[in-house]
């Protein structure tokens, strides 16, 4: 809807549900993944979101859609009662419920994935909150444990957008479990409390009476524990002597929920100084907010590379880096500098724009921090400045032309 047609009333209105973005990204997941029934699929996905904001809970939209397509319901009834919801989210709770590679990164990791209940269900409430006044845990373990707890969380759906220091908090506040061969660490149907990742030793994955999954070192479980006091979903019984690395829920949210609301804010508060995204609507900037991933580079490490495949666009948080271009896209020539970029750059985009390779190297000058959007993200949310990029496009291709000409 054109905003010169639309009444500035109505578009406060739209603006303020955020009925645009709901339907733009509604419509994104319709055309990736076609649907059968697109129509009923649409249906849940609007229930789901507003059963979601009923809760004032802070999941974005294109994560309960993802969470959605990744698990179709098990009946074609388009008006889904509450308890037919609450029978499917038991379902998809238990390990090995034919969740995508998104949520089930391997065998070894089971992945009680969030399940956004309505709060009958005894749910504690998710509302994050800027308080960091507690003392920081730090229970003593090897670095090698330590490397071995960083990289099993590291694959787990609600550690994916940690920064180093946040995950070295959680990794600090991880408590040691000596479970024996045969001993329940987990029960179904019992209240849960801790979120556990395996060190050494086995275990199995029990849902109703039958073994479904076997969990190893570098596993992880009971992440459902950590955001609501509900039911466990599977027991989990140790087959063999083991050892775990375990957080219980009240350091989970200090650490994580809490963390990843500052880092929403703070993003929030970033991107607005950003020029390229400077005419875009709070409920845009914040959507962007819950979407990008951080990353970390070290002095001299390569970002981008001119020539590899370009997937992700990227915008410069702390540090320096260098623009490297080999001329006429010669591979084998030898490269020069042509750009410097600073806090608030962005790059990447042009290999995205044109699906062509990247046009330029792009190399850390010292620590560097950087946020990125996937090639879908970059489509989906860049599309009210897309006009904008491509002109700078045009700029840049312009300014090539020159320098090639002198």
């Amino acid at each position: 809807m054109s905003d010169q047609k639309t009444p500035p009333a109505v578009k406060k209105y739209l603006d303020e549900h955020q009925i645009e973005s709901v339907f733009k990204d509604c419509l994104a997941a319709l055309i990736k993944y076609q649907p059968e029934r697109p129509l009923e699929l649409v249906v849940k996905i609007l229930q789901k979101i507003q059963r979601h904001r009923d809760l004032d809970e802070t999941y974005s939209h294109s994560e309960i859609i993802n969470f959605l397509l990744n698990n179709p319901l098990h009946d074609s009834q388009t008006n889904i009662s509450a308890e037919e919801e609450d029978e499917f989210q038991d379902r998809l709770a238990k390990p090995g419920a034919g969740l995508s590679s998104r949520f089930h990164k391997s065998n070894n990791e089971v992945t009680n994935v969030n399940r956004m209940r309505r709060g009958s269900v005894s749910a504690e409430s998710l509302k994050p909150t800027d308080d960091d006044t507690g003392e920081r845990i730090i229970i003593q373990k090897s670095d090698e444990a330590r490397m071995r707890i960083a990289s099993a969380i590291s694959n787990n759906l609600l550690f994916r957008n940690l920064e180093g220091d946040q995950r070295n908090e959680i990794v600090d506040a991880m408590f040691e479990k000596k479970v024996s061969s045969g001993v329940a660490v987990i029960v179904q149907g019992e209240e849960g409390d801790n979120f556990y990742v395996v060190d050494s030793g086995k275990f199995d994955v029990i849902v109703d009476g039958k073994k479904v999954i076997e969990v190893g070192p570098g596993g992880s479980f009971g992440q459902l524990a950590l955001m609501y006091n509900t039911p466990r979903a599977a027991t989990v019984k140790a087959s063999e002597d083991s050892v775990l690395w375990a957080v219980d829920r009240v350091t989970f949210r200090r650490y994580i929920v809490n963390n990843t609301f500052r880092k929403r804010k703070l993003y929030e508060s970033f991107l607005k100084t950003v020029p390229i995204l400077s005419s875009l609507q709070q409920s845009e900037i914040v959507k962007i907010a819950d979407a990008l991933e951080p990353i970390e580079y070290d002095n001299e490490e390569v970002i981008v590379e001119q020539g590899n495949r370009g997937d992700s666009f990227y915008i410069l948080v702390e540090g320096e880096a260098v623009v490297l271009k080999r001329p006429d896209n010669n591979l084998d020539a030898e490269p020069v500098e042509v750009n410097h970029y600073k806090p608030g750059d962005y790059f990447g985009e042009i290999a995205l724009l044109n699906d062509s390779p990247r046009a330029a190297t792009v190399i850390a000058k010292g620590n560097v921090k950087c946020v990125s959007l996937d090639a879908q993200a970059f489509t989906r949310l860049l599309g009210p400045i897309m006009d904008i990029l491509k002109r700078n496009l045009d700029q840049y291709h312009k300014y090539e032309h020159l320098q090639q000409g002198n």
